[in-house]
């Protein structure tokens, strides 16, 4: 640990021109494959300081990622432009506004996992997103499984007032009944979810972002639902920014949780994972088959 945070420190060159690529292969390729499939592009960049780029209650989303360069960041976002379609985008300015806007997941993190769902083609996937808020990348969601023919979203929260401010944009952008909102505490909802024998081996994609204390329970209780072979979950915020790496950061609750689910899905025999430096940390993770 003690050499990560060095080297997190102190990037050599040849580490620095590596974590660049990364960030520019993936930011990259999702903002063109969602440039091909939603004809408006956002040339103003996602990532705002507000002594740069004015108020973040009227951009949103809210700070420079800590893991990238801004410069880099915008060069991504803007070549050859992120795009969303103009429902998420009212959906995205509108949750600026709110008081715990920084809780919104990363706009290009949800046009990623949108390109994942898409690369199979047909209808009829389903998707389980544990942490809601108010529902943007659930609408990104819910909007390529529209593409794909239709399917669902099992969306898991305790706050309904929060959702509540998605729920009309889902409705304008025709994807309301395909999401089923079901709310209180996610380990309940998640047993409840096991307990159905429909459910189990069906789930296609799987979205962590929530409470992180509990990351590890909500992965154990996905794992059961996610189709062998080809289901995946993507774990949010593994990274925080970068304080899983510093080990001077010893006794707080939410990066002892994030270091310890990094650890246990790396040994897990059941999976093949790959934890990707983008946005805030994202591990995506794929149920071997059986």
């Amino acid at each position: 640990m003690a050499m990560l945070t060095t080297r997190l420190r102190q990037p050599s060159a040849h580490n620095k021109a590596h974590q660049l690529l990364l960030s520019t292969v993936f930011t990259t390729a999702t903002a063109f494959f969602a440039t091909k499939t939603n004809p408006r592009t956002i040339t103003m960049p996602l990532y705002q300081d507000e002594k740069d780029y004015g108020p973040v209650s009227s951009t949103a989303k809210f700070e420079k990622p800590p893991l990238v360069d801004k410069v880099v960041s915008d060069y991504c976002l803007n070549l050859p432009g992120f795009s969303e379609s103009d429902v998420a985008a009212n959906l995205r300015l509108e949750t600026a506004k709110h008081s715990k806007s920084v809780m919104m997941g990363d706009p290009t993190e949800a046009a990623l996992l949108a390109f994942l769902l898409k690369l199979s083609p047909g209808s009829g996937k389903t998707v389980v997103e544990v942490g809601v808020f108010t529902g943007y990348t659930t609408l990104v969601l819910a909007e390529a499984l529209k593409e794909l023919g239709g399917g669902k979203i099992v969306g898991l929260d305790v706050n309904p007032d929060s959702c509540q401010v998605g729920a009309p944009f889902w409705k304008q952008a025709g994807v309301d009944d395909m999401i089923d909102m079901r709310y209180g505490p996610a380990v309940d909802s998640l047993q409840a979810l096991q307990n159905d024998a429909d459910m189990l081996d069906t789930v296609d994609l799987a979205f962590i972002d929530a409470d992180k204390v509990n990351y590890q329970q909500y992965y154990e209780l996905l794992l059961p639902l996610l189709k062998p072979g080809s289901g995946i979950i993507a774990i949010d915020n593994v990274l925080w920014s970068g304080k899983v790496a510093d080990s001077k950061i010893v006794g707080d609750a939410d990066t002892d949780a994030l270091r310890g689910i990094n650890e246990f899905v790396a040994q897990d025999p059941r999976v093949e994972a790959v934890l990707l430096p983008f946005a805030d940390g994202v591990t995506l993770v794929r149920k071997k088959k059986q």
